[in-house]
């Protein structure tokens, strides 16, 4: 639930309440790896390059086989001009 609200917050540009119900959902459930790379995503969208960092290497930290992680990392890298 949280991690849905948090994505449509995020959508919205609300980022204060998205960061709030992320930073809930990895209360609940701490290190989860799909929460943070939702997050590094919201933090990527608001132009947060060093936030969204942190959180991407999180993610991978928390979960190195989730390719999704590593996709969606190397394309904000890619984005920003970092090959």
């Amino acid at each position: 639930f949280l991690l849905g609200l948090a994505r449509v917050h995020a959508a919205a540009g609300v980022l204060a309440e998205a960061r709030r119900c992320f930073q809930q959902a990895l209360e609940s459930e701490p290190g989860n790896a799909t929460v943070l790379q939702a997050w590094a995503g919201a933090e990527a969208q608001a132009g947060n390059a060093s936030a969204a960092r942190a959180k991407f290497r999180a993610a991978a930290q928390a979960d190195p086989d989730m390719v999704a992680t590593h996709v969606a990392w190397a394309r904000f890298e890619s984005r920003l001009g970092n090959e």
